[in-house]
């Protein structure tokens, strides 16, 4: 059966003057949200330093966190909508 704490949310970003493609997945486990990203090369290689995470007490929040993260990190990406994987997130759902 499936749960909402079993089901993960992902979606990504791309900077094309780059390449990069950053990935974000969401799930919720005991309550609590955690992100999880990293953002790939233009060659599809995980940039292995990018890996984070993050825990935050709603997905739309766990979004938002990361997104302010990797804008702060990669100002071209401001403005660039992200692409969301079905199931769509719950922010977007609801």
């Amino acid at each position: 059966m499936i749960t909402p704490e079993s089901i993960s949310y992902c979606m990504t970003l791309d900077n094309s003057r780059t390449g990069n493609r950053y990935i974000l997945s969401i799930q919720k486990y005991n309550g609590k949200w955690f992100a999880f990203w990293y953002n790939n090369s233009s060659e599809g290689k995980r940039i292995k330093e990018s890996m984070n995470t993050l825990v935050a007490i709603s997905a739309e929040e766990a979004f938002d966190s990361v997104k302010d993260l990797i804008e702060n990190e990669d100002e071209d990406i401001i403005g660039v909508d992200w692409q969301f994987e079905s199931p769509f997130p719950p922010w977007i759902v609801d």
